[in-house]
């Protein structure tokens, strides 16, 4: 859970990757916030909705929504440790499993507190074809990309106005992946490049050819159930 260095101007960001431990260690095991290189942001459980995750233990992977109070006992320790910012659990794809577990976060006593950021993930398979072209016969893994955020985003939007305080979006890892093996280089670099640096990076800095291509890019939707029930936004 803590690095063994530090470096001037990087700032460590420690996980708890499973409900109550990360490979055998206690929660309590955080490194102290603000100190030797840490800052003051902690995340949460990686990849509750993937089987080689924190989604191992089926009940998590299968039924979120049971695992509120134990969000609330993890942040809480590292709230103890100084941590002042809490990323969601990082899905690696189904955002109706972030939806179905803020749900019941809403209603248990402190959890919305303990919800700063939503943190996600996201791999292909068709790197080697991707483009962020406009071109809709060649764009279908950057329309999926694009939908995908903006499902966080209306997340975001919906969970704010039931009394959460989300300050933002983690993305922390995106990539390329073929049956689980890492995709050959040249693919990654192709990935990296198209939604990376002309996208997100570009976006971020307020380049106004590229938000303008994003906007007029059709069939960009949000996916997924309500996990609130039919007709509650």
């Amino acid at each position: 859970m803590h690095a063994d260095f530090t470096s001037p101007g990087v700032i460590f960001v420690p996980t708890i990757k499973f409900p109550g431990e990360t490979h055998g260690m206690p929660v309590g095991d955080l490194p102290q916030s603000n100190s030797n290189g840490v800052g003051h942001v902690v995340k949460g459980w990686n990849e509750p909705d993937d089987a080689g995750q924190a989604g191992k233990d089926h009940r998590l992977r299968s039924t979120p929504e049971a695992y509120a109070k134990a969000w609330v006992e993890d942040m809480t320790v590292a709230r103890s440790q100084g941590f002042t910012e809490f990323v969601s659990p990082a899905m690696a794809h189904d955002t109706n499993r972030l939806d179905f577990f803020l749900k019941s976060c809403m209603h248990a006593r402190n959890c919305p507190q303990f919800v700063t950021y939503w943190g996600f993930q996201r791999y292909r398979a068709d790197c080697a074809t991707y483009s962020a072209d406009e071109d809709t016969s060649k764009n279908a893994g950057f329309r999926d990309d694009l939908s995908y955020v903006l499902t966080y985003y209306r997340l975001m939007q919906k969970y704010n106005a039931k009394g959460f305080n989300i300050k933002g979006l983690v993305w922390d890892e995106m990539g390329c992946l073929i049956n689980g093996a890492p995709s050959p280089d040249e693919q990654q670099l192709r990935y990296m490049q198209q939604w990376f640096s002309n996208t997100i990076v570009k976006v971020k800095n307020g380049d106004l050819a590229t938000i303008g291509k994003i906007r007029s890019t059709p069939y960009i939707m949000p996916r997924g159930p309500d996990a609130l029930g039919a007709g509650v936004s």
